[in-house]
């Protein structure tokens, strides 16, 4: 759905577009659609129901594990209609954004029970049922990555400057950074933050999880990265209660 974005080759060097695809396969399972869902309607396919506002439902009926509740019905010329719709649906734009940036217009409760017109198109935005939240989102590195990131000269805190410029949308600021020589601790703690369990970083912080994960000191932080080690980055996801996304890959293909 989204539009593909520029690749960042003159800032991000092999390895760090290399680490992208990681940070993609290690959240691509983390989650199922954006927040908003929009649906352009060409007036001339209203003459089953007759009114825009009655198309609501006919939406809703089609669609009933998709289609929530409705936020904006808006109108405008079909084309111009066409590209909201997909702005919202490849999260390129948010809700309140669509009137200001779109040539397009709420119609109101009172216009939307008109009869539609042919020639114009009508904007159907809806929540998206399957949208799940998640405040933080974790990506385990194995060392081997960090270590030879060039940019970074292969420092462990480095790093975390290295992913916030790959995907600057998503990424905001660092919350724990962890080293362990257990992969499969690093792997299962970035699990269980993708997975929207807040709760586990507060478990790291306090020394309380079941996993062998330690936390890096700012100091130790300053250091090149073990290869023999894996580091866990939990950040704050800069798209929560801020805009419309999840991290399902569809948006990192783009970052």
């Amino acid at each position: 759905l989204a539009q593909a974005g520029q690749t960042h080759t003159a800032t991000v060097p092999k390895m760090a577009r290399v680490t992208r695809a990681i940070l993609l396969l290690c959240l691509a399972g983390g989650g199922a659609a954006y927040k908003m869902i929009a649906n352009c309607v060409p007036g001339a396919m209203m003459d089953i129901v007759g009114r825009p506002a009655l198309y609501t439902k006919v939406l809703q009926i089609l669609m009933p594990s998709l289609y929530g509740d409705l936020k904006l019905l808006a109108s405008g010329e079909v084309g111009e209609c066409m590209a909201a719709a997909n702005a919202i649906n490849s999260n390129s734009i948010l809700l309140d954004q669509v009137t200001s940036t779109m040539d397009v217009h709420n119609i109101g409760i009172m216009k939307s029970m008109d009869t539609y017109d042919n020639k114009t198109g009508y904007l159907y935005v809806f929540e998206n049922i399957q949208y799940i939240d998640y405040p933080y989102l974790g990506n385990c590195v194995p060392g081997g990555v960090v270590s030879t990131l060039n940019q970074t000269g292969g420092r462990i805190a480095l790093y975390t400057v290295a992913l916030q410029t790959i995907l600057p949308a998503l990424i905001g600021e660092l919350k724990f950074l962890g080293t362990t020589s257990q992969n499969a601790d690093c792997l299962a703690g970035q699990n269980s933050i993708n997975a929207g369990n807040a709760t586990m970083l507060d478990l790291l912080k306090e020394h309380e999880s079941d996993l062998d994960i330690a936390e890096v000191g700012i100091l130790k932080g300053l250091g090149v990265a073990d290869n023999k080690s894996s580091y866990l980055y939990i950040f704050e996801n800069k798209m929560w209660n801020s805009s419309y996304s999840i991290m399902d890959g569809r948006r990192l293909l783009h970052a």
